[in-house]
């Protein structure tokens, strides 16, 4: 990952009802070609609101209760390189 510059999530900022899951796919983007998708192995995923939303280790969001949280996803050994997304919960 010498050469990646930045992350992105794919489709960005999104809603989930309560209870409902959505899995995250996430992308490298290099300086010197096309962007490809990371293993969700090869990342660490945190949550900054896990009342409201949680994320596990594969990159699966859960809706916990009505509210906003931001995930953050991070090239696990490189912090300097992540992308974030905002997530609405709504009431079920």
């Amino acid at each position: 990952y010498d050469n990646v510059v930045a992350l992105a999530i794919e489709g960005g900022d999104f809603s989930l009802a309560t209870g409902a899951t959505k899995t995250l796919k996430v992308f490298a983007i290099p300086s010197n070609g096309a962007a490809f998708l990371v293993k969700p192995s090869e990342l660490t995923f945190a949550s900054d609101t896990t009342a409201k939303v949680t994320v596990d280790a594969s990159g699966v969001v859960t809706g916990v209760a009505a509210g906003n949280a931001n995930i953050k996803a991070t090239i696990t050994g490189k912090d300097s390189i992540d992308a974030n997304v905002a997530v609405t919960v709504t009431s079920a």
